[in-house]
């Protein structure tokens, strides 16, 4: 499932991109981050987090540098 969006009630404007192939590991920092009132994106390979990245903007990115296919560096 790539793409997922979480959206905190009470946004602080700022977004985010989480990008891990582990979804259950993705889930969770998302979670932290729409605590924090941060519009959230979630997604689990390179190429989707690319695509994510041009139309979100995010203003911070929590990336896993072992990815499939294509690596976090």
């Amino acid at each position: 499932m790539n793409g997922m969006t979480y959206t905190s009630a009470r946004s602080t404007g700022l977004r985010a991109l989480v990008v891990d192939d582990e979804m259950a590991l993705a889930e969770i920092v998302a979670s932290y981050l729409v605590r924090e009132h941060f519009d959230t994106r979630v997604a689990h390979d390179g190429a989707a987090a690319v695509a994510i990245a041009r139309d979100h903007d995010p203003d911070v990115v929590v990336l896993d540098l072992d990815l499939p296919g294509m690596d976090g560096l």
